[in-house]
């Protein structure tokens, strides 16, 4: 982010503050949401994001679901958030839920066995992978295992085989990934136990706000 910010936009004084969540609208303790369309005698394989932007990994996630869906393995794709117009036939196992309020998404993240934070390299500009993924610290504040693309922030936020799984942008690794998550509930369980205290330590944002409120102090010193 701090590279980008320099070599893309052209700033000079850069102070990063990683994004973070809210650890009480995303929490183990949050109830479950009950969606007629999700299967709750299913695992549930979880991904959001706007359906926007060309890194998003939904496209990734369809084919993911293929793949699943072509080894037998039981399980449901969650998607949350719009669908983009190319992604048409969507297989079986894939959920699409639409846009979902922010206020909601915290009881659907709580459905989820496993979650998804993982990305389409290939779209990134001469800048690279700058993103802070808000996604990223919410399914950390939920409790919940991830998968994520080994990339960036991500790779400095995620201890891989501690407190999630972290993988490049072959489909066979990922889907590997999956698979043992979903074989493993105990695995799971200490994945997102790990997960939730960094978010509760670190990524949370009142660390964020504490870590703004320096940057502006430390700004404003320097302009006396």
């Amino acid at each position: 982010m701090v590279r980008y910010a320099r070599e893309t936009i052209g700033l000079t004084n850069v102070i990063y503050a990683p994004n973070g969540a809210d650890c009480q609208r995303f929490s183990p303790h949050v109830v479950p949401v009950r969606d007629p369309r999700i299967d709750p005698k299913l695992p549930a394989i979880f991904w959001m994001g706007a359906g926007h932007f060309p890194w998003e990994g939904d496209r990734i996630i369809v084919e993911l679901a293929r793949r699943l869906q072509a080894a037998s393995v039981e399980s449901q794709f969650i998607m949350a958030g719009d669908r983009r117009a190319d992604l048409q036939n969507l297989p079986p196992n894939v959920v699409q839920l639409g846009r979902v309020p922010h206020e909601d998404i915290g009881r659907y993240v709580a459905v989820a066995d496993v979650c998804l934070c993982v990305y389409d390299l290939t779209a990134y500009g001469d800048g690279g992978f700058y993103n802070s993924p808000v996604k990223l610290y919410e399914y950390m504040a939920a409790g919940k295992p991830i998968v994520a693309t080994d990339v960036g922030e991500i790779s400095r936020t995620l201890t891989h085989k501690v407190d999630g799984l972290l993988v490049g942008e072959c489909l066979d690794q990922m889907q590997s990934a999956v698979v043992s998550l979903l074989r493993d509930p105990e695995l799971r369980q200490r994945f997102g136990r790990a997960a939730r205290q960094k978010a509760e330590s670190f990524y949370n944002w009142d660390r964020v706000a504490e870590q703004t409120e320096q940057a502006i102090q430390v700004v404003l010193q320097g302009t006396r």
